[in-house]
């Protein structure tokens, strides 16, 4: 996904609390690691379970802060499914979530801020794809990896370039054969780097190109190695929107306005554009993007994404907006607070740039944040908080 010369980048934060179809996004029997360079072997890093960690954090089926929203139409709801269902047309999509050491030191290095954060994060992305009816998509965390010191993630370590960018083209591989022969990483469909870097992509005559915020290969959701994506993200929520986008390349989904998406226009800026955009579309799909995701989702590629996963007891997290106020999305941003409140922070959360002296809106306010007294944002607008 491409930064825009607008400085409309990723803070995109939707990550919603939803007690919605997904019984599958994550549970007591999702396991959570620390990954810690090893000075004996730098591609060798030391991964140990943390025991207890979701529980301690507080989240579990009993603490977790429950929001009931209806994330459909009426005539687009139905039951929650039963763990043992598997449909022709369900896809489940597990997803190893590795934060690297940047952002988790963004979240205070501390455990419990760091996986409220990113498990908030991770259902702003499960959102996302609740939308799409035709297949119908779960996002699942497999598991989440806190990087421990600045060198765990040596895949991304030594990508960097003599500019400090990090080519995410080769953290790509670099990081998938990682993964692919850790023996204790084996139960995921897709592994996404979170990364507090400045990514770059290779193009014209090897020339990493800095104007992206997130890379991965399309179609390739099956395949190993070949599974995985890098965003970048600011611990403010701003990589959601970026995240969702990047999964769905993995799906075969390409951008809006190419490929077999050449009807829908990019200027409409549905999730599935090239460039970053604000407005209620940035929240939706373009009809190209579902019927391109339906048609992956019968053929061989979708192979791998059709087992449902025991999470065991299931969790529900709390809203993002909750969790973050819109001062803190922007002092996450690097900025300092919010140019204006009210209703517009919704479809644009403008924050006062330090470093330039002026307001930047680089996407919405994360759902649920405060809009007004009684009321929050959802879905680019400022709605009644019941």
């Amino acid at each position: 996904m491409n930064k825009h010369s607008l400085l409309i980048v990723s803070v995109l934060g939707l990550a919603v609390s939803v007690l919605s179809s997904n019984e599958f996004f994550i549970g007591s029997n999702t396991p959570v690691w620390f990954l810690e360079s090893n000075s004996a072997d730098s591609e060798s890093p030391r991964l140990s379970i943390i025991p207890n960690a979701l529980e301690e954090a507080g989240l579990s089926e009993n603490n977790a802060t429950l929001h009931f929203l209806d994330n459909r139409n009426d005539e687009d709801s139905h039951k929650l499914l039963k763990k043992q269902t598997k449909g022709l047309d369900e896809l489940f999509l597990e997803i190893l979530v590795v934060v690297d050491h940047g952002l988790y030191r963004k979240l205070a290095e501390n455990i419990a801020d760091a996986l409220n954060y990113v498990v908030s994060f991770w259902n702003g992305v499960n959102l996302r794809y609740e939308l799409i009816t035709s297949p119908t998509v779960y996002v699942n965390i497999a598991g989440i990896i806190l990087s421990k010191d600045p060198n765990a993630l040596y895949y991304v370590q030594q990508s960097k370039n003599s500019r400090g960018y990090v080519n995410a083209n080769k953290v790509l591989f670099e990081g998938g054969k990682y993964f692919l022969y850790e023996k204790r990483l084996k139960n995921y469909d897709i592994a996404v780097t979170m990364t507090t870097e400045d990514i770059c992509s290779v193009g014209a005559a090897d020339i990493c190109y800095s104007n992206i915020v997130g890379l991965s290969l399309l179609g390739k959701t099956c395949h190993s190695h070949l599974n995985t994506a890098i965003i970048e993200d600011n611990g403010g929520f701003g990589g959601i929107i970026v995240a969702t986008h990047e999964i769905a390349h993995l799906l075969g989904v390409p951008h809006d306005g190419t490929g077999e998406a050449i009807r829908c226009l990019i200027r409409d800026g549905y999730i599935m554009t090239p460039s970053a955009s604000v407005g209620e579309n940035n929240f939706k799909w373009s009809t190209c993007s579902q019927k391109i995701l339906h048609k992956f989702s019968l053929s061989s590629g979708a192979s791998c994404l059709k087992n449902a996963p025991n999470v065991g007891s299931t969790i529900i997290p709390g809203l993002s907006g909750k969790l973050m106020s819109a001062s803190q999305q922007c002092a996450r941003a690097r900025y300092s607070t919010p140019c204006f409140n009210g209703k517009r922070i919704c479809n644009a959360l403008s924050c006062f740039r330090t470093d330039y002296k002026y307001c930047d809106a680089d996407g919405p306010a994360a759902e649920g944040t405060t809009c007004g007294e009684n009321l929050y944002c959802r879905g680019g607008k400022c709605v009644p908080e019941n």
